[in-house]
């Protein structure tokens, strides 16, 4: 499952911080406790979020989640 992901992030482009949160994001740290982790804003944080979403054509959290939760489901 993680070689999937990981394999997805570098479809979708994402930057080394960019993978990193996206981690985070999906092991369900807030974004607070993400800024706390990188030791940046929490603007810093929010801006890096929302070009993940942008490059992985979801708006929230739940649907980046919600990719990878269908491949578990649908993965034989």
């Amino acid at each position: 499952m993680a070689n999937y992901i990981n394999q997805t992030f570098d479809k979708w482009q994402l930057t080394n911080a960019e993978h990193d949160i996206a981690w985070l994001i999906i092991k369900g740290y807030s974004f607070k406790e993400i800024a706390h982790i990188r030791k940046v804003s929490g603007k810093t944080i929010s801006q890096q979020t929302s070009i993940i979403y942008k490059k992985s054509n979801v708006s929230n959290r739940h649907e980046l989640m919600s990719n990878f939760l269908e491949e578990f489901i649908n993965f034989k």
